[in-house]
């Protein structure tokens, strides 16, 4: 996955952002307002790949973490508890 869309999740991670939750776009792009110029260029690039493959549903204001984005955002957490480290 694109490493700017890998950002992108990371943001929902970042916010705790649960399964099917929303995050209003505004925090979003104030987030995004502090990477590099490259991924700040790729945003919307990213943001479109993930909402095409269903990792995040679009909504009025907010952008709603799917299961699949969830599972993908959340994953090395997952990894770890399957492991029982935590």
């Amino acid at each position: 996955m694109e490493e700017t869309a890998k950002k992108i999740l990371e943001t929902y991670k970042i916010f705790k952002i649960k399964k099917n939750s929303p995050l209003l776009f505004k925090a979003l792009h104030m987030k995004m307002l502090n990477w590099e110029n490259y991924d700040q260029d790729k945003f919307l690039k990213a943001l479109e790949l993930l909402l095409k493959e269903g990792y995040l549903k679009k909504n009025k204001e907010t952008l709603s973490l799917t299961e699949k984005g969830y599972g993908k955002a959340y994953q090395r957490l997952k990894d770890l508890e399957n492991e029982n480290i935590i």
